[in-house]
């Protein structure tokens, strides 16, 4: 017997399918959160005397359950020693020594046996000259105050201490290996990955997430996101949602966060902040799976648990600027004409490996030697032009390595096939992208992007597209290049398209498509899926009202098609200005109990959405 339970069963008409979402279409972020620390951030509160001694000390964390990541100790005014010198007997009543491979400049201050002299006057290759005479002088030092110096903290096995370098170290310019010998003040900096946040979903606003988050900085991706998320969001609520430090690689950590949310039907997009292309890859997969079982009503009757219908918008995926066709392939010397070399090969492949002249090649024959492919003669013979090559060798065998630089034309097309999910559920961002983080321009993944995407769904109307608005918070689009064809070609592929018009103008998308690969536009597009999803757990909760005190008879059947009927009315009545209603119409077809499972009431409304305006179409005919 199975526990009650209210479904819908989402149905094109002429099409067939399923479906994900809820009535108030709110964004969920997951990804990493940290707490940093650092003098930019947090000033004289982090401020503390200079000490070198390597006892180590607990940073004032102020929240449970994180580990160190990475570690600074950050000194003001510190004094670095550039140089030391024996004087020598020739140099004792002179003004000059010389040190080679010094790296004292004019206005470096000199220590002499051990006491404090005088600047550097000059400074001409090896030569230094000083403004007093090195009489009685044995040992100099010359010393430099630097107003900042960073030094590698060293982390401890506990994972949440800092000790100050053993070796305090730092480098200057080209000038690596130089001792801090004292300084005025020094900054305990760190990055810590947030452990406390995997079993919490937080509900923030514009004016208190960076509370609950932290400052919204490269280091901290979860409060990244929402900042660029709130940039289209406006006052709406996000949802965030915390994975801690190494588990963002795993899409498994991922999917079941989801658990977590199935009480939050205000939630509806899911943005997970995918930091590797690998990662995303997975996630989305992951996330189909899910998001389409949770949608499905024959899963919500066999289990009992209640559907949630949602989409996912997967950032994390990265094109490379380069492709490795031949790796270290085993080749042989056939003959040389000028620098052009013949080199053979029954494992390279290169027809098949796509190798074209123009490819970079790195060939090693005793040594490493690098050149361009000129000519290539089949899968098995190549020329290669290679002034370093040609004459270092007459026979023998060695190895080649071929990578291609990739053109605009090579990346549209394999942006075009990074849609391997094709479902209506999952939404694809993968350009990188530009964004001020801390007012200062800083160069973002497509995670970034995916975020801001998740907030203009959670700002606009369930029947709004995203069909060429503005995106807030970014500022630019990154690698942007390619053709108009090439655009369109990658649009069609089912993956979002980001361009922007001049360097100064609002990045938007040139059309809001779903993975789905049918071409059917209540599948592909955002606004047609949303709105059907809308509608779904509209009356899903008009239903699951009857699951209590009520019993099947005329009455009750009389009482949910007025229900319904009354549903049906609100949703004509939510109208926006140019978008109109939610519904342009509907019609309640039938409600009866089921012949077969008696304790069973089944509806049927067949429903008419808007559909975007994607398309203009004018004749113009000349008298």
């Amino acid at each position: 017997m199975a526990r009650p339970i209210a479904v819908v069963l989402q149905e094109f008409a002429n099409v067939g399918a399923a479906a994900v979402a809820t009535p108030t279409q709110g964004v969920c972020l997951i990804g990493r959160c940290t707490v940093e620390r650092s003098k930019a951030l947090n000033g004289s509160d982090l401020m503390l005397p200079y000490s070198d001694s390597t006892v180590a000390f607990v940073p004032p964390l102020g929240k449970p359950n994180m580990v160190i990541t990475s570690a600074t100790m950050r000194l003001s005014n510190a004094e670095v020693e550039m140089a030391t010198h024996t004087v020598t007997s020739g140099e004792a009543d002179g003004v000059t020594v010389t040190i080679v491979g010094h790296h004292v400049v004019a206005g470096d201050m000199v220590y002499v046996n051990g006491e404090e002299g005088h600047p550097v006057v000059g400074v001409v290759g090896n030569v230094i000259t000083l403004a007093d005479d090195l009489t009685e002088a044995d040992e100099l030092s010359f010393r430099r105050t630097v107003a900042d110096v960073v030094l590698e903290g060293d982390i401890l096995s506990a994972l949440d201490k800092v000790a100050f370098p053993a070796t305090p170290e730092v480098t200057i310019g080209t000038a690596s290996g130089l001792t801090v010998l004292s300084a005025e003040y020094m900054y305990p900096e760190y990055t810590a990955d947030r452990y406390d946040m995997d079993e919490t979903v937080l509900a923030v606003t514009p004016s208190n997430y960076t509370d609950l988050l932290g400052p919204a900085t490269t280091n901290n991706p979860l409060a990244l996101a929402a900042q660029l998320a709130f940039a289209n969001a406006g006052a709406q609520t996000i949802y965030c949602v915390g994975i801690a430090g190494s588990a963002t690689a795993s899409a498994t950590a991922f999917t079941a966060v989801i658990g977590q949310l199935f009480s939050f039907r205000e939630i509806y997009a899911l943005v997970p902040l995918c930091e590797s292309h690998a990662t995303a890859q997975a996630v989305a997969t992951a996330l189909r799976a899910e998001l389409e079982s949770q949608a499905n009503a024959d899963t919500a009757l066999s289990t009992g648990v209640a559907q949630r219908f949602r989409i996912a918008v997967v950032g994390g995926y990265a094109l490379t600027d380069t492709a490795t066709l031949v790796n270290g392939a085993a080749v042989t010397y056939v003959s040389e004409s000028g620098d052009d070399v013949t080199l053979s090969s029954t494992t390279a492949n290169f027809v098949t490996a796509g190798v074209v002249a123009g490819d970079t090649v790195s060939t090693v024959f005793s040594s490493t030697r690098t050149g361009v492919v000129k000519q290539v003669i089949s899968n098995q013979r190549i020329v290669v032009t290679s002034a370093a090559l040609a004459g270092a060798i007459s026979s023998g065998s060695g190895t080649i390595t071929i990578t291609h630089t990739k053109s605009y034309a090579d990346k549209a097309a394999e942006a075009a096939s990074l849609n391997g999910i094709d479902s209506r559920r999952v939404y694809i961002a993968w350009q990188p992208v530009t964004a001020s983080v801390g007012g200062s321009p800083a160069d973002l993944g497509s995670q970034y992007l995916a975020a801001a995407v998740g907030g203009l769904i959670a700002g606009l109307p369930p029947h709004a597209a995203i069909t060429n608005l503005g995106i807030g918070g970014i500022t630019g689009i990154r690698n942007n290049r390619y053709t108009e064809l090439q655009f369109t070609t990658m649009s069609n592929a089912g993956v979002l398209v980001f361009k922007q018009d001049t360097a100064s103008g609002a990045p938007y998308c040139i059309h809001g498509v779903s993975s789905d690969k049918s071409g059917l536009v209540p599948l592909t597009e955002l606004s047609m899926v949303k709105v059907f999803d809308y509608a779904a757990a509209y009356f899903q909760a008009r239903q699951e009202r009857f699951l209590s005190g009520w019993n099947i008879n005329e009455q009750t059947i009389g009482f949910i098609k007025a229900d319904l009927e009354a549903g049906i009315a609100a949703l004509k009545s939510q109208r926006y200005a140019k978008l109109g209603s939610v519904i342009i119409d509907a019609t309640l077809v039938s409600v009866a109990q089921n012949a077969t499972i008696t304790d069973k009431v089944e509806s049927e409304i067949l429903v008419q959405f808007p559909r975007p305006l994607n398309t203009l179409s004018l004749r113009l005919v000349s008298q």
